[in-house]
């Protein structure tokens, strides 16, 4: 239903149930248009005030928001038309598994206002049922029309002739065209004629503004992205940047001559291009120096000139051990 102004006010700021007027909410149920709780719409716990409109009555309801319309039925399987009625547009259903949930019955809002969907879980058969009364309209009809040729023919020269011999009598009225049974015709017909539904035309401007907020929505989202990766590769490189300060610090205090081996490192390209900045951004070829260094590399402030300094002597006392290893004469 096209929400009046007064409602797109109440909707815009509301902040609990519209029905049970107890239950916190932050937004509208999607594909329902109404202000609910899930246990409202799941469970049916709506407050006393809820003025549920229906065919018969204008009496309150106690029944929950929404209803299961389960594909699974024989009926569903037997009849190809509910397809048809279930993937039409203006059929506002939630899709969930095998089953489409539909608003369960026509209600009004606390003003009295039409609210929620269209079509209702009872309109679907409903809807069924009108489509097989147009399409055993039409069966009939041809086949009177194949059957009754000369009949037609004498009765259209009778009625040339009456019109033509009284021009005061007022033309019949042509009798109103079924609508079509091949598209959604018929569909749009029923909503209009039995539901009272609202031409299409009237959703215009929510359709517009809904599509545009919908994109500016995208943008937003793709600005803070791409907002958000800036900020994290700045990180990720700012890393880097400190973890090759703090070793080429830490490899001027190594003793020669294997100083520039024991602090080769290697994987500052992978990790810039994984994006996980909480990853160890670089990694020593010596597995020794690598394990030790491994928690100032992922966290280079931790280095401080003290860790720093105890850290090259114990890297130089290993490496002191195997060049002294080397030197022994029966490893030559």
């Amino acid at each position: 239903h096209v929400p009046s102004p007064l409602r797109l006010l109440r909707l815009a700021n509301g902040k609990r149930c519209e029905f049970c007027l107890t239950s916190g909410t932050n937004h509208v149920r999607p594909g329902l248009g109404v202000f609910a709780c899930w246990n409202c719409v799941v469970s049916g716990k709506q407050g006393r005030w809820n003025r549920g409109y229906s065919r018969n009555s204008g009496s309150s309801s106690s029944i929950k928001l929404t209803k299961a319309w389960k594909t699974s039925w024989v009926r569903y399987r037997k009849n190809p038309i509910y397809r048809t009625i279930l993937s039409y547009s203006r059929v506002a259903s939630n899709e969930y598994g095998t089953n489409h949930y539909f608003w369960s019955e026509h209600r009004c809002d606390a003003s009295g206002e039409r609210v929620g969907p269209l079509v209702t879980w009872g309109d679907v058969d409903d809807l069924k049922g009108y489509y097989d009364q147009l399409k055993t309209a039409a069966a009939a009809k041809e086949a009177a029309a194949a059957n009754s040729t000369v009949d037609s023919a004498i009765i259209s020269n009778v009625a040339a002739a009456d019109n033509g011999n009284d021009n005061e009598e007022e033309e019949e009225e042509e009798e109103e065209a079924a609508p079509s049974l091949s598209n959604g015709e018929w569909i749009e017909y029923y909503l209009t004629k039995h539901l009272n539904a609202p031409p299409k035309e009237n959703y215009a401007e929510f359709n517009e503004t809904f599509t545009n907020t919908v994109q500016m929505a995208d943008r937003i989202s793709r600005e803070r992205e791409d907002l958000k990766k800036s900020k994290r590769d700045d990180k990720m490189q700012t890393k880097v940047e400190k973890v090759e300060k703090m070793l080429e610090t830490l490899k001027a205090l190594i003793n020669e001559p294997f100083r520039e081996r024991a602090m080769k490192a290697y994987g500052k390209e992978k990790y810039l291009k994984s994006g996980m900045s909480s990853n160890q951004c670089m990694f020593l070829e010596t597995p020794f120096i690598n394990a030790w260094l491994a928690p100032y590399i992922k966290s280079p402030s931790k280095m401080t000139k003290k860790a720093m300094k105890e850290m090259a002597e114990k890297i130089n006392v290993e490496i002191g051990r195997i060049e002294k290893l080397l030197e022994m004469d029966f490893l030559s």
